[in-house]
């Protein structure tokens, strides 16, 4: 790279250290304005540090483009990093500009990293989100984000510092009067009150993404007709539920058991755990999931006998 170049990419990182985006898109400016050519490696730096400057001035649109232009010099160059790097700012900065598709695969992969357990990956989608949601004033967002990212937070046992997204996740659904999100988000504040409860919070998570990737393959083996598999992979997870009294995650493992057990004719063995699958989703007044158990504790023990609600 030419040092003139070097330098002044120097001279506008500072600039940006320093909380002065408006000197690094000068500086930048002026150097990709310049007569003379720069060199591919040395322009594709250039207008990534001129889109991140950019964005900090609110200049979203710009910033995209210049984003993009990186992104083809990178594509060019065959540099796979840089190419990720850029797609990434672009997806950034489509979420600042409140894209409905943007935030919504930003969710979306914030979602997929807390199911494999990759906190710092959802923690790096969701952050953005609450950016954008704060500069737009759009509650609705923040409220998810700060839910989500409280999850993140919980995951990797950081449970103080989860706590005031959730306290202003619980306010800005008082505020929307919505029940549901409210009741949810003091029950966490609540099991917070102790390292205990945290921590039992932490491993019922732990607990249900386990059990999420069992019913997965479960599922699968069923489809293929082992059901013999399905049983030996459910049992245990669902016990493991049961014993950290993860109850709707023990609910749900327990009424794919109870199929299971039918598919194979094991009536006898599908009763108990559809019953209990029937009682813990009552308990939390899941109507749907109940019906749904009660269908399968109907089937374990004959159509003769009637089942009634409890």
């Amino acid at each position: 790279m030419e040092t003139t170049v070097e330098a002044e990419l120097k001279s506008a990182m500072q600039a940006l250290s320093d909380n002065d985006p408006e000197t690094a898109v000068a500086t930048l400016g002026a150097l990709l304005s310049r007569p003379e050519p720069i060199d591919p490696m040395g322009e594709m730096f250039a207008r990534g540090i001129h889109a991140t400057a950019l964005a900090a001035l609110g200049r979203v649109t710009e910033a995209r483009g210049s984003a993009e232009r990186a992104l083809a010099i990178a594509t060019e160059l065959g540099d796979q990093g840089s190419q990720e790097h850029y797609a990434g700012l672009i997806r950034q900065l489509d979420i600042v500009n409140m894209s409905d598709d943007a935030i919504e695969q930003a969710f979306d992969r914030a979602s997929n990293a807390l199911d494999r357990g990759d906190s710092a990956a959802a923690e790096h989608e969701l952050q953005t989100v609450l950016i954008a949601a704060l500069a737009h004033l759009r509650v609705d967002l923040e409220a998810s984000a700060r839910g989500m990212f409280a999850q993140a937070l919980l995951m990797r046992g950081a449970g103080e510092e989860a706590r005031p997204h959730l306290e202003r996740a619980l306010e800005i659904s008082k505020e929307l009067a919505d029940d549901g999100a409210a009741h949810h988000f003091a029950q966490v504040l609540d099991s917070l009150s102790s390292s205990e409860g945290a921590e039992r919070y932490r491993r019922e998570a732990q607990i249900a993404r386990h059990a999420d990737e069992v019913q997965d393959h479960a599922g699968k083996a069923m489809e293929a007709g082992d059901f013999d598999l399905a049983i030996s992979l459910l049992e245990p997870a669902a016990k493991e539920a049961g014993e950290a009294q993860a109850l709707q995650t023990e609910a749900a493992l327990r009424g794919m058991l109870a199929q299971a057990f039918l598919l194979v004719g094991r009536r006898k063995d599908a009763e108990p755990e559809a019953r209990r699958a029937m009682e813990i989703a009552e308990s939390f007044g899941a109507t749907e999931a109940a019906d749904s158990f009660r269908q399968i504790l109907q089937l374990s023990i004959g159509w003769t006998i009637p089942v009634e609600k409890a």
